[in-house]
């Protein structure tokens, strides 16, 4: 449908986006997302948005694709959440706390629960075919002190080892469960194959 076009930016996505018939607008937002031209993914048009009916993934004529995202590899959501949410090629992943899927129960130690949160984000990551090198942003949530920001740090950097991910740091006043720490992310990998943008 949209083969062989070469998308030079004269006009602006949106306004080509907008003028597209509904029904094609899927194979527009694939051919940009392919295009060699399309070097800043920030001028993408957005995506219509659509919501995830019963734990299944939903897609509406020209509207984005969501499916949640489980594995009991990780442990599992305390509260009326998602482990993680993937929209098209986005995923969002929920705060993992250093809790051991199998017992139930948190590691002793910031270490211990920082490592357990990554490996629990890693099985997540795994379930939607991610991996660590495809976040993109990381926001980590420390309790009470943040001088356990370091021990963390040692910890965060044996997953994320090169092209580190954007990330925030806050020190909050508690955490579920007790935890100490707590670790969120967002990962993107496009439908190509190509990881980092």
């Amino acid at each position: 449908m949209f083969r062989g076009v070469k998308f030079v930016f004269v006009e602006s996505l949106d306004s080509i986006w907008t003028r597209a018939p509904a029904g094609r607008r899927p194979a527009l937002f694939a051919a940009v997302c392919r295009s060699r031209a399309c070097e800043d993914r920030s001028r993408l048009p957005a995506y219509p948005h659509t919501t995830d009916i019963g734990g299944q993934a939903s897609r509406a004529a020209g509207s984005a694709m969501k499916r949640t995202i489980y594995t009991p590899k990780a442990a599992p959501a305390i509260g009326p959440y998602s482990q993680a949410v993937l929209v098209n090629d986005t995923l969002y992943v929920s705060g993992q706390l250093g809790i051991d899927a199998t017992s139930g129960e948190l590691c002793q130690g910031v270490e211990a629960q920082t490592r357990q949160a990554l490996e629990n984000m890693g099985h997540i990551l795994q379930e939607a075919g991610m991996t660590h090198a495809d976040v993109v942003k990381a926001t980590v949530l420390l309790l009470a002190d943040m001088n356990d920001f370091s021990k963390v740090n040692e910890v965060y950097k044996t997953f994320f080892t090169s092209d580190f991910p954007a990330r925030a740091a806050y020190q909050v006043a508690a955490l579920p469960k007790g935890g100490m720490v707590e670790i969120e992310a967002i990962a993107f990998k496009c439908s190509d194959g190509d990881s980092r943008l």
